[in-house]
């Protein structure tokens, strides 16, 4: 897992990028891997079970939440895409390559995809979904 932060305001977190590879397996219990922190609008896990595990019947409360943001997750499941990381002022920080097994988490930020290879990948963000012309603001691509 990695933290990519802002470099105009370097202790807010932009992007949070991560491979199956960081969820740790003991293969004698199941184990949790937090990659969000815990005030992010939208939550990433990794979890590891060993065969048999069971995770009990439940459902999560109704709470008010508020968020100001859209946060954006990815996960590739086959290909490859490069991943263009944008800092608070619109300007590019760095490229990434992500295959099967890699994710991201755009907390902040602008980002920008591009497919390397064919790419199937999921992606989840907070809603509800305001439409294009509210939802998002196109940036000066470099």
């Amino acid at each position: 897992m990695e933290k990519i932060y802002s470099r105009k305001e370097p202790d807010k977190i932009l992007q949070i990028l991560f491979s199956k590879s960081d969820i740790p397996s003991n293969h004698e219990k199941s184990s949790i891997q937090e990659f969000s922190p815990s005030e992010s609008g939208l939550q990433i896990l990794g979890h590891f079970a060993p065969k048999g595990h069971v995770v009990k019947p439940h459902f999560h409360n109704a709470l008010d939440r508020i968020t100001k943001l859209t946060n954006e997750g990815i996960i590739i499941l086959e290909g490859k895409i490069e991943l263009t990381i944008y800092d608070l002022d619109n300007s590019p920080i760095e490229t990434r390559t992500l295959i099967a097994g890699d994710g991201a988490l755009i907390l902040q930020g602008g980002h920008k995809f591009v497919v390397g290879e064919n790419a199937k990948f999921f992606e989840f963000k907070n809603g509800p979904y305001m439409g294009k012309t509210k939802d998002l603001t196109e940036i000066k691509d470099y």
